[in-house]
């Protein structure tokens, strides 16, 4: 990765707090360059410029380019209005940045965080424009390209979630016997008292450092009743630590809570603590930390969220975490709480919730069983965004779903809760309304949310869950992350069937509108294994079974037809093979329905379009998701047979839509062959492999690529609308299945 060219680790440690403010105390300017020369102003917007005080900064860049318009100050003040919210103003003058044709080549992310800006200040079509234009002109595939893709997705995304609010909410400011100019969040309520956390309070620092170094600001948890002042809960806090992010166990006699130390941004490092509550006279004691295991070394730890799953008959903590085995920044990470200071092994929720950018606040609501959170990744309005994800299985999560309007907004919306009556919550934002201390909306406000006097909160559906005496729990001493070629059989005494509607998602970087006229070939080192190395004895099948009757079920539900997005799994390269089974590209394509409507129906009449788009709905709904859902029960029939003592041949039949060259679309096709090859294989736990190795199933390819596409589908690669968009294109990107009976 190139030096200067990723994003600042500052940026998502703010996000970790979510205190929405430098850790610096922001008086204006400071008394060191105030009333001194162009010079003097230009030192001191450097200074704060290097220790990251992004407020003074972007003063005095202010200030300095009144007299002096460099292009190297423009950036300087972009950037600092940038991390202090100020989007409007360092849209300005990254504008300025991009306009200067001899010196714009020194700042290769200009655009991307232009874009970024134009997306916060809900401007979606001009940043789609902009986030398109960067991927065109940046070639270096790093993170900073993902995200220029996600967020060119999110545009779209953002558009229709602007246009469709719930006009059955109300959102309104917790008001300001809560709120101030400074940061406000993490509320929770318990014991009829509000809490929550403010980065009001000033931290006089040693007379050795410098001036404007000598004050910071450090957050602090405070108690009320929502009609008097706050009061600090002083045996929570220290004066030399962040304290916020309060959870209470069900009983109401535990608290936990993170407590922060660091005096810069990329500094900071989180621990998640714990005290209990005395009931007599409404105080906390025995404040400790939690145990290692938890707080991880080296990680950052925070956003506690204590919930009892009554299925299980046990208690779980939800957290956020950059420890290693995640998915990329701050995930969300869980472990059982056992009781007392004892806990076990966490483990990380996985790509359906979390993703290559950072996952936080976790809230969640046990009537509905949804897993509320805050993403930077997962398409959004803004910045951090307000999710929700099912629990359907122990591990197993829903598709995330963007709350919309007028929870989210183009700001950042974080620590969503929902209160016991079910009727209300709140959440904490900077978005536009907010009290400020400095910038356009520098500074997170506490949000209350309800439903309209006109309108009826929804129904709380009980869930009956079996009860079972001894749930079975995987227990996993270290979360790793695992690449593997050949499925990994994994024996287990009692298996859980999980039946859902909805599979799980994992998160899949996916391109969408990157024009290349030349396939970008990126070698990947892929080892085949075609004979597992694992020998599992097969039991002796009865005697007694049809094999013709089940044959002929299976081959009436022939071929099983499976589609991917174009150019996926693994775009721009020629490799034959990939290590991403059947779910992970399927998942991604089935959220992009949106932009598929979006990109294609756009250039037909209002009379024609709503055919369009009616077309792109029963694909999706029918085709796409039907066949997956189709895919578990086809496996089962085809276990059902061996298990009865067939021996059967697969073949998986890999075609592509025209776009590209014979070669290149001859390489897709293999490896979506592949990506259901290995869907196969990982099908519970490994099933199949035991006849493969046995000599009782064989799997083949026949890559076919586009040479049975039909005439008529538009190949024109600078014509997306249709190669790529079009219903038409893409059914002809697929995988089918077939199945022979040996004699």
């Amino acid at each position: 990765m190139m030096k200067n060219y990723t994003l600042r680790l500052g940026d998502w440690k703010k996000q970790l707090l979510s205190f929405g403010l430098s850790l610096f105390c922001v008086f204006g300017m400071t008394t060191a360059a105030a009333g001194q020369s162009l010079k003097a102003y230009e030192k001191a917007a450097d200074e704060s410029y290097e220790t990251q005080d992004y407020y003074n900064a972007a003063k005095y860049y202010e200030l300095v380019l009144e007299s002096k318009k460099k292009t190297d100050i423009y950036y300087k003040f972009a950037e600092s209005s940038r991390k202090t919210y100020s989007y409007g103003k360092a849209a300005k003058a990254y504008e300025t940045v991009m306009r200067d044709v001899k010196e714009k080549a020194k700042y290769p992310l200009a655009e991307l965080h232009y874009a970024t800006c134009l997306k916060h200040l809900a401007r979606y079509d001009d940043a789609y424009a902009a986030f398109n234009s960067f991927i065109a002109s940046y070639d270096v595939e790093d993170n900073n390209r993902k995200k220029a893709i996600q967020e060119l997705q999110s545009c779209t995304v953002a558009k229709i979630l602007a246009s469709t609010p719930n006009d059955s909410i109300i959102i309104y400011s917790a008001g300001d016997l809560i709120n101030t100019e400074y940061s406000d969040f993490a509320p929770s309520q318990k014991h009829d008292l509000f809490f929550y956390s403010s980065l009001r309070f000033k931290k006089e620092l040693p007379k050795n450092k410098k001036e404007k170094e000598r004050v910071r600001l450090v957050a602090k948890i405070l108690s009320a009743d929502l009609k008097n002042p706050s009061n600090l809960v002083s045996s929570l806090n220290q004066d030399d630590m962040h304290a916020a992010n309060m959870s209470w166990s069900e009983d109401g006699k535990t608290v936990f809570f993170t407590r922060c130390t660091g005096e810069k941004t990329d500094s900071i490092n989180c621990v998640i603590w714990t005290a209990d509550w005395e009931e007599k006279d409404s105080s906390f004691i025995n404040v400790r930390r939690l145990p290692d295991a938890v707080n991880l070394a080296g990680s950052n730890n925070t956003h506690p969220h204590v919930t009892f799953m009554d299925d299980l008959g046990k208690s779980f903590m939800f957290f956020s975490s950059d420890r290693a085995g995640g998915q990329g920044g701050m995930d969300i990470w869980a472990a059982e709480w056992k009781g007392v200071d004892s806990w076990g092994q966490p483990f990380n929720l996985g790509r359906t919730l979390n993703s290559a950018g950072d996952e936080s606040t976790p809230f969640f609501h046990k009537p509905t069983q949804y897993l509320y959170f805050s993403s930077d990744w997962h398409h959004g309005m803004g910045g951090s965004d307000i999710f929700k994800s099912k629990r359907i299985g122990n591990t197993v999560w829903q598709i995330p779903e963007n709350l919309g309007l007028p929870y989210n907004s183009a700001a950042n919306d974080l620590y969503f809760i929902i209160n016991s009556n079910d009727t209300s919550g709140y959440l904490a934002s900077n978005r536009a309304g907010s009290m400020v201390l400095a910038g356009e909306s520098c500074c997170n406000d506490i949000y209350r949310f309800g439903y309209k006097s006109n309108q009826q909160p929804p129904v709380v559906v009980k869930i009956d869950t079996p009860k079972v005496d001894t749930p079975v729990v995987v227990k996993v001493d270290t979360p790793v992350v695992v690449k593997v070629d050949t499925p990994v059989v994994v024996k287990v005494d009692t298996p859980v069937v999980v039946k859902v509607d909805t599979p799980v998602v994992v998160k899949v970087d996916t391109p969408v509108v990157v024009k290349i006229d030349t396939p970008v070939v990126v070698k990947v080192d892929t080892p085949k294994v075609d004979t597992p190395k694992v020998v599992v004895k097969i039991d002796t099948p009865p005697t007694n079974i049809d094999l013709t009757s089940k044959l002929q079920e299976l081959n009436k539900m022939l071929p099983l037809t499976l589609y991917f997005h174009n150019d996926e799994p693994d775009s721009n390269t020629t490799a034959t093979s990939t290590d991403k089974p059947y779910e992970l590209p399927y998942l991604d394509y089935i959220q992009m329905k949106p932009i598929y409507k979006e990109q294609h129906a756009a250039q037909f009449s209002p009379e024609k379009r709503a055919l369009v788009l009616q077309n792109i709905d029963d694909f999706f709904e029918l085709d796409v998701k039907g066949e997956y859902n189709r895919m578990n029960f086809f496996f089962d029939k085809v276990l059902e047979l061996l298990e009865a003592g067939a021996s059967l041949d697969i073949t998986i039949k890999g075609y592509t839509s025209p776009r590209s060259n014979e070669g290149y679309n001859n390489a897709l096709a293999k490896r979506r062959i592949t990506s259901v090859r290995k869907q196969l294989f990982i099908y519970k736990n490994g099933i199949f492999m035991q006849y493969f190795q046995a000599g009782k199933l064989s799997v083949n390819n026949q890559p076919i690529g586009e040479t049975q596409a039909p005439s008529g589908i538009s190949d024109d690669i600078n014509d997306p609308q249709n190669s790529i968009f079009s219903i038409d294109a893409a059914k002809e990107r697929r995988a089918e299945i077939i199945v022979i009976q040996r004699k």
